[in-house]
């Protein structure tokens, strides 16, 4: 069983995206974000600037402090091909508290997110898409650190949509994966620091075999625009770590 958070946001009357937050890992002070997917990025600073209503409409890093020091955070976007500039957030996140901070400057292409920090710290990335025009929409969906593993993962493709499965390395060595689509079988390898992303076949399962290094993954699901991101984890029972008190 795990439970989720569903968020919305509205604006007046019209609904401005929605989203089913999974839970997040222990406080840590390196995260791997696979899929930062940027979309119609134009379109969210068109939206920026016509109202603030829109302020919000742009990728996000929410950070929490856990403890009594504040935290010195690097946030690395790298591109997926070296047509994609990505970007560096350096910040100072105050202790105790949640506090958001704007990725800027990202134009439309693939991108993995390396977070470094010197305290222990809760962090999320904030993923919007946007459209204007007559079939004006905003939605959003929430990135949180990925598991990294070396044993087989698997994970079911849905009908809907158009969905990219990220696959990122980011250890100082290129690695290797095998994954199996159905039942076809594909070998990529990874450069290190870097990420792949592959079409997922829709309604089908999917298996990531990696080789000799952790590799860290999401699925990127868009639904005519819409977006869900679904993280690649491994579902252990951990019922002796969870409390219920019935009533």
């Amino acid at each position: 069983m795990t439970a989720l958070i569903q968020q919305k946001a509205v604006r007046g009357l019209k609904a401005s995206g929605a989203d089913y937050i999974y839970p997040t890992g222990v406080a840590q002070k390196e995260s791997v974000f696979p899929g930062i997917l940027i979309r119609r990025a134009m379109d969210s600073a068109k939206l920026r600037k016509l109202d603030d209503k829109y302020s919000d409409v742009r990728q996000n890093l929410r950070v929490f402090v856990p403890g009594d020091k504040d935290a010195q955070i690097t946030l690395e976007v790298l591109g997926t091909d070296e047509e994609t500039f990505g970007t560096v957030v350096s910040v100072t996140a105050p202790a105790g508290k949640v506090t958001d901070f704007g990725i800027n400057g990202l134009a439309d292409g693939d991108y993995v997110g390396y977070l470094r920090s010197d305290q222990e710290v809760f962090s999320s990335i904030r993923l919007v898409r946007s459209r204007v025009g007559d079939d004006a929409y905003t939605d959003f969906a929430w990135i949180n650190p990925a598991e990294g593993f070396t044993s087989p993962r698997y994970l079911a493709v849905p009908k809907a949509g158009i969905s990219k499965l990220s696959i990122a390395n980011p250890s100082s060595e290129a690695t290797q994966v095998s994954l199996k689509f159905g039942e076809i079988t594909i070998e990529r390898n990874i450069a290190a620091g870097a990420e792949i992303v592959l079409l997922a076949p829709s309604g089908q399962s999917i298996g990531i075999f990696p080789t000799t290094q952790p590799v860290y993954s999401n699925l990127v699901v868009d639904v005519d625009g819409r977006i869900a991101t679904l993280p690649v984890l491994d579902e252990k029972n951990l019922g002796g770590q969870v409390w219920i008190n019935v009533h």
